[in-house]
């Protein structure tokens, strides 16, 4: 009798753990930073050179070039690719929905194992809607690096006050993208390491561009 009554009373308990575990809100997600009753799952993302060149290495200096050239200097943009997948794991609803993103925060942060100090970058908000349909990967780009980061970067570089033993630069950018969907907000981050230097050429994944232009 004592045995059925520990295996009883063991048997509420797990019940109650499930229930108390079952009925906690969220979503089901594969990628970390995700708020919201949805399911997104970042199949690429990486910095994009003049619109060209896909390459994490972001020119922030004007000199280098040789005789009778000049750097072009241009922001240096992402692309990011993401998939709106079905949130089996929702305690809301099954499948994916539209989301309608409308902003997003840029930060450049500094690993703790990187050398201190480096150059402290200011957060930047960017105003752009764009649509993430059900069930389908979509591209867009984004800013990552405008010409005012770069300028930030360089001086304080330049000014002695910021200077690392490494060089290039690494950085982690972290965008989070905040919009809505049929259940409410929703949120996601995606991360992109990139190192900040003074390139006279990049190598990407399409190819080598030089980032210095005849006079």
């Amino acid at each position: 009798m004592k045995t059925r009554r520990s295996l009883f009373l063991m048997f509420c308990l797990l019940s109650g753990i499930a229930l108390l575990l079952g009925g906690c809100g969220g979503s089901a997600t594969s990628t970390p930073g995700t708020v919201g009753e949805w399911n997104p799952v970042i199949t690429n993302a990486i910095g994009l050179y003049n619109g060209t060149i896909q390459t994490d290495d972001v020119d922030c200096f004007p000199t280098g070039c040789p005789t009778g050239q000049h750097k072009l200097m241009t922001r240096h943009d992402a692309t990011i690719t993401i998939n709106n997948t079905d949130n089996e794991g929702s305690t809301t609803a099954g499948k994916a929905t539209n989301v309608t993103m409308s902003k997003y925060t840029i930060q450049y942060r500094r690993s703790e194992t990187e050398s201190q100090p480096a150059p402290v970058l200011s957060t930047r908000t960017v105003y752009q809607t764009f649509s993430l349909p059900p069930r389908v990967a979509t591209t867009f780009s984004v800013d990552m690096i405008d010409i005012a980061t770069k300028q930030e970067f360089s001086d304080q570089w330049l000014s002695s006050h910021a200077v690392p033993p490494d060089f290039p630069v690494r950085y982690t950018v972290i965008y989070t993208f905040y919009g809505n969907n049929a259940f409410g907000n929703v949120e996601c981050v995606v991360t992109i390491d990139v190192r900040l230097g003074n390139f006279i050429s990049l190598a990407g994944t399409s190819g080598t561009v030089s980032t210095c232009v005849a006079n």
